[in-house]
């Protein structure tokens, strides 16, 4: 697949996104789009048959003959685009210096209506006004009446529509009048209803952005470089150069580009940027370094697990971006909705304009401009789109990195959570016990059986693997052979071969064999995460039931569970989680599960809605609706307590906005709101939506 990003100035709401996705799909080198109103940009997907380069100037005049100006944009740019940013200030400066120069002649022309006028300076005072009426109608304006005729001309239906019919309507009347020497004008109630939408959408837009920026330093890395360690000696190369199975050396201060796993040294490193730890934590022989990780002390040698492209910050950052950017089925059906609401405006305004006309004909065009303005959907367009772009920025401040908003609807209505016990419950970093050699182990002495082991667990980041390569240090170290054509079977361990023979390191037990034969076993301890028993609580005071499905030993698993107060099986292989929540799906309502390794990955895809933990790697990330790199269990508390503030928002502004739309009409329609009232209101409503949303992102 080819892919492009486009920047896009212009957009205001909701009824932009799906115009521009119309706009562009249109073209046929375009295979599927999909617009982003957080980031304001399109992620446009090309077709692989198409004979030409990607048509970036070809798309970008479609959408700027439709008032939307498109530039190419780098995936992570920053998403504001100044000269578009400058355009919009100066047409909002413009028609706020035409209304203050209309103001001044519509003063005259009032007084002259009560105490008198020279009819030549009358007209005069009518003809300046039209003069100052056409940069504010052909530039100010210009763009809403633009994006109007480019939707229709497209078979659409834009919520600019019905405001470029009011702008229209007051601008024609008011210059058929003023050519016609008699009849009133409204160039200065046009003129302040520019001001009052532009300035209304400039505030808009500005909450938008600043909701949106909050989650870039959460995905963000700088530029960096590595020491790559090769046979002639140590080069200094970009992250991206580096490939999986490269060397590299890490001093103090250093910045990881890549994921990458110890081989030697140990070290305090940071991890703010990456899971929001403030503190430093240590980090030695078998621990993974996640892309950002900074070396604080030390000296670390370290070989590359995934390249900079597919490192967990490179994946976090594309979940997010597949977040803000993914339409869900709810959005899908506001767009719908404001799309026939429109319609049904411009009809009641046909329909208030002919009653008007029959009652005080003076009073139609200011009537007819209020219906027309007051009841744009504004505020109905962009009540969802924002509610779910808010709350994935929101989730991300608490450690929670989504693949989509829908996916917290989906955990706002779990009853059952099924928790992995290694590396999720407890912690990742196993603690390495006594090894316990059989006949055959006692042979070879320890130390042999024990480097085996560690020479296959130098391949896997898994937890298991972690501590047999700290044991190995710890107790004896020295340089170690890494063994070849390592495989790793989820839910058994890992097999390799080494000088010769076939080395085994079994799971759950760190069970140690060569040729078959077993060697040895190294007991693992994985005390509890750090408020476990804490966040099974709030679970269930959430109404939440917690379980444990593991594959570890059933004895460890009570160990686990007996603490915390809830149930859990053990011994399970991958399926057999999988096939529980199957069982249970309907006795136990809407499971979700949370797992951290390969062999989780059945149960995250099979559950209602899955968490990855931590450094959830491979098809663990793949099958989850997100991961939880804070690595806190009361993440997940968290998780499900703002899907259910989510859906709350989403629903609750849904109705103010019905709500509105119906009360404002009745008040256009029936004369109480007057055109600059109703201009205000519009804006204001749509910027009610925005501070809502913006809660959600906040935690408030």
């Amino acid at each position: 697949e080819r892919c492009v990003t486009l920047g896009l100035d212009g957009i205001h709401c909701g009824s932009c996104g799906w115009v521009i996705e119309h706009l562009l799909a249109a073209d046929e080198a375009v295979e599927s789009v999909s617009v982003s109103l957080g980031r304001e940009q399109a992620r446009v997907t090309l077709r692989s048959d198409a004979a030409e380069a990607p048509p970036l100037r070809r798309l970008a005049d479609r959408l700027g003959k439709a008032g939307y100006r498109a530039t190419p944009r780098l995936d992570g740019e920053e998403p504001l685009a100044p000269k578009g940013d400058r355009t919009e200030i100066l047409r909002l400066g413009v028609a706020a210096a035409c209304a203050m120069n209309t103001m001044l002649f519509a003063v005259s022309l009032y007084g002259g209506e009560a105490w008198g006028i020279d009819p030549a300076l009358e007209q005069l005072f009518r003809w300046l006004s039209f003069l100052i009426s056409l940069p504010l109608v052909g530039f100010s304006a210009w763009p809403i009446l633009q994006r109007a005729v480019a939707s229709l001309r497209q078979g659409l239906i834009h919520v600019d529509v019905p405001v470029a019919v009011a702008i229209a309507v007051m601008w024609v009347s008011s210059t058929v009048a003023t050519v016609r020497g008699e009849g009133d004008v409204w160039f200065d109630s046009l003129a302040m209803l520019v001001v009052l939408l532009l300035g209304g959408r400039q505030l808009e837009r500005s909450a938008r952005r600043r909701a949106s920026r909050r989650m870039e330093t959460l995905v963000g890395t700088a530029d960096v470089g590595a020491r790559r360690v090769g046979a002639e000696g140590e080069e200094t190369v970009p992250a991206e150069a580096l490939e999986v199975g490269d060397r590299i050396r890490l001093l103090a201060g250093d910045v990881l580009g890549v994921d990458a796993l110890v081989l030697e040294g140990r070290s305090e490193v940071d991890l703010a940027v990456v899971d929001g730890e403030s503190r430093p934590v240590p980090r030695g022989i078998g621990d993974e370094l996640p892309a950002g990780a900074r070396v604080l002390d030390g000296a670390l040698l370290a070989h590359v697990l995934r390249p900079a492209s597919h490192s967990n910050i490179a994946r976090t950052r594309q979940q997010v971006e597949q977040a803000l950017a993914s339409r869900t089925k709810l959005e899908s059906t506001a767009d719908r909705v404001a799309r026939w609401f429109v319609v049904a405006v411009l009809l009641v305004a046909a329909g208030v304009a002919a009653a008007w006309w029959q009652i005080d004909p003076s009073r139609v065009v200011p009537v007819t401009v209020a219906v027309l303005v007051v009841a744009c959907p504004c505020a109905l367009a962009l009540a969802t789109p924002l509610g779910f772009a808010a709350a994935v920025h929101g989730a991300a401040r608490r450690g929670i990195l989504l693949r989509s908003g829908s996916a917290l609807l989906r955990l706002a209505g779990l009853r059952t959570v099924a928790f992995d016990k290694t590396g999720t419950l407890t912690e990742s970093r196993l603690a390495p016990g006594s090894l316990e050699l059989t006949a055959a182990g006692e042979e070879l002495g320890a130390r042999e059986v024990l480097q085996l082991g560690a020479a296959l667990a130098a391949r896997s980041s898994h937890p298991v693997s972690r501590a047999v390569s700290r044991a190995w240090e710890e107790r004896f170290g020295g340089p170690l052979s890494v063994a070849d054509e390592v495989t790793e079977r989820p839910g058994e361990g890992l097999h390799g071969r080494r000088s010769g023979h076939e080395i085994e390191l079994v799971r759950p037990e760190a069970t140690i064999r060569r040729d078959g034969v077993t060697l040895g076993t190294l007991h693992l301890d994985a005390p509890l995460r750090r408020g476990a028993g804490d966040a099974m609580g709030r679970l269930r005071a959430l109404g939440v039931t917690p379980v444990v499905l593991s594959g570890d030993a059933p004895e460890r698993v009570k160990a686990v569970t007996g603490p915390l107060g809830i149930e859990g099986l053990g011994a399970l292989r991958p399926e057999d989680k999988a096939a529980w929540i199957e069982a249970h799906r309907d006795s136990a309502g809407p499971i979700g599960f949370v797992g951290d390794g390969i062999n989780d990955s059945a149960a995250l895809a099979s559950a209602e809605a899955g968490l990855g933990m931590g450094g959830a790697v491979g098809l663990a990330v793949e099958a989850a609706d997100g991961v939880v790199v804070s690595r806190r269990p009361g993440a997940v508390a968290d998780a499900i307590l703002l899907g259910r503030r989510l859906r709350s928002t989403l629903r609750s502004n849904l109705v103010l906005s019905a709500l509105y739309n119906a009360l404002a009409v009745a008040g256009a329609a029936t004369g109480v709101v007057g055109p600059l009232l109703a201009a205000a209101l519009m804006p204001l409503s749509s910027l009610v939506v925005v501070l809502r949303a913006a809660r959600l992102a906040e935690g408030d």
